[in-house]
Protein backbone atom coordinates (compact mmCIF):
# COMPACT_ATOMS: atom_id res chain seq x y z
CA UNK A 1 0.00 0.00 0.00
CA UNK A 2 1.03 3.11 -0.26
CA UNK A 3 0.94 4.16 3.64
CA UNK A 4 -2.66 5.21 3.53
CA UNK A 5 -2.44 8.37 0.97
CA UNK A 6 -3.93 8.36 -2.51
CA UNK A 7 -1.46 8.55 -5.24
CA UNK A 8 -1.70 10.60 -8.11
CA UNK A 9 -0.68 10.41 -11.93
CA UNK A 10 -0.51 13.88 -13.25
CA UNK A 11 0.46 13.25 -17.13
CA UNK A 12 1.18 16.75 -19.14
CA UNK A 13 -0.10 17.10 -22.72
CA UNK A 14 1.47 19.60 -25.08
CA UNK A 15 -1.29 22.00 -25.14
CA UNK A 16 -0.50 22.62 -21.20
CA UNK A 17 -3.75 21.00 -19.59
CA UNK A 18 -3.32 18.07 -17.90
CA UNK A 19 -4.80 14.42 -16.86
CA UNK A 20 -4.93 13.59 -13.42
CA UNK A 21 -5.62 10.06 -12.33
CA UNK A 22 -5.67 9.20 -8.33
CA UNK A 23 -4.87 5.73 -7.45
CA UNK A 24 -6.22 4.31 -3.96
CA UNK A 25 -4.06 0.46 -3.83
CA UNK A 26 -0.90 1.06 -5.50
CA UNK A 27 2.44 0.99 -4.51
CA UNK A 28 4.66 4.23 -5.45
CA UNK A 29 6.49 1.19 -7.40
CA UNK A 30 3.12 0.35 -9.21
CA UNK A 31 2.22 4.11 -10.12
CA UNK A 32 6.12 4.14 -11.33
CA UNK A 33 5.51 1.55 -13.94
CA UNK A 34 1.99 2.85 -15.00
CA UNK A 35 3.41 6.00 -16.12
CA UNK A 36 5.89 4.42 -17.88
CA UNK A 37 3.52 2.02 -19.88
CA UNK A 38 1.18 4.64 -20.26
CA UNK A 39 3.69 6.88 -21.89
CA UNK A 40 5.23 4.77 -24.01
CA UNK A 41 1.29 3.90 -25.51
CA UNK A 42 0.62 7.55 -25.11
CA UNK A 43 2.26 8.43 -29.07
CA UNK A 44 3.23 11.41 -27.58
CA UNK A 45 0.07 12.99 -26.61
CA UNK A 46 1.69 13.29 -22.98
CA UNK A 47 4.95 15.19 -22.64
CA UNK A 48 5.63 14.07 -18.99
CA UNK A 49 4.19 12.70 -15.97
CA UNK A 50 4.14 13.40 -12.42
CA UNK A 51 3.39 11.05 -9.46
CA UNK A 52 2.13 12.50 -6.20
CA UNK A 53 1.56 11.21 -2.84
CA UNK A 54 -0.68 13.72 -1.13
CA UNK A 55 0.37 16.83 -2.04
CA UNK A 56 3.98 15.91 -2.25
CA UNK A 57 5.75 15.68 -5.40
CA UNK A 58 7.61 11.92 -5.83
CA UNK A 59 8.91 11.94 -9.18
CA UNK A 60 8.66 13.70 -12.71
CA UNK A 61 8.95 11.26 -15.75
CA UNK A 62 9.74 12.65 -19.10
CA UNK A 63 8.59 10.88 -21.97
CA UNK A 64 10.91 9.48 -23.90
CA UNK A 65 8.90 9.90 -27.20
CA UNK A 66 8.68 13.38 -26.87
CA UNK A 67 11.87 14.58 -26.48
CA UNK A 68 13.51 12.40 -29.22
CA UNK A 69 10.53 14.45 -31.32
CA UNK A 70 12.24 17.57 -29.93
CA UNK A 71 15.54 16.56 -30.60
CA UNK A 72 15.00 15.87 -34.06
CA UNK A 73 13.32 19.07 -34.85
CA UNK A 74 15.99 20.86 -33.02
CA UNK A 75 18.72 18.54 -35.04
CA UNK A 76 16.65 19.27 -38.67
CA UNK A 77 16.60 23.29 -37.50
CA UNK A 78 20.25 23.40 -37.07
CA UNK A 79 21.62 21.64 -40.42
CA UNK A 80 22.71 24.24 -43.13
CA UNK A 81 21.22 24.58 -46.13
Amino acid sequence: MSGGQTLTLCFHRDDARRDRVPLTHFTVVDAKQAVREILSISDGAYVKAEIYKGKQLIETVENAASAAAAVRIHTNRSRPS
